[in-house]
């Protein structure tokens, strides 16, 4: 299994879309799309820890494929970090409203 089809599992396995991963990571679009096309064979190690930290998956797994999948942390992190990305989105989900609705 590459790495994208690792990345790609781990966004599925957390019901979230690649927009959701870049919106939320502050990650270009383009660096998660390149990833899973595989014209990025060897991500920056940032770029890995961010994608890794937001799906809840360890790097190391990420990058090889070996290890756990999941990292060891307690769950009342991983749901903080979660109610953040969910705020987060929520901000720009707003911000968007904000600004389509003073369009028109």
């Amino acid at each position: 299994m590459s790495i994208a089809q690792r990345i790609l599992e781990a966004i599925e396995d957390m019901g979230v879309t690649q927009y959701q991963v870049c919106a939320d990571t502050g990650l270009d679009e383009s660096v998660i799309s390149r990833i899973i096309r595989g014209e990025t064979k060897k991500p920056r190690q940032k770029t890995i820890e961010l994608i890794a930290k937001y799906l809840h998956v360890n790097p190391d797994w990420l990058i090889t494929g070996e290890g756990d999948k999941q990292p060891e942390e307690k769950p009342v992190d991983f749901i903080l970090e979660m109610l953040m990305s969910q705020q987060r989105t929520i901000e720009s989900l707003s911000e968007t409203i904000k600004n389509l609705t003073a369009k028109n």
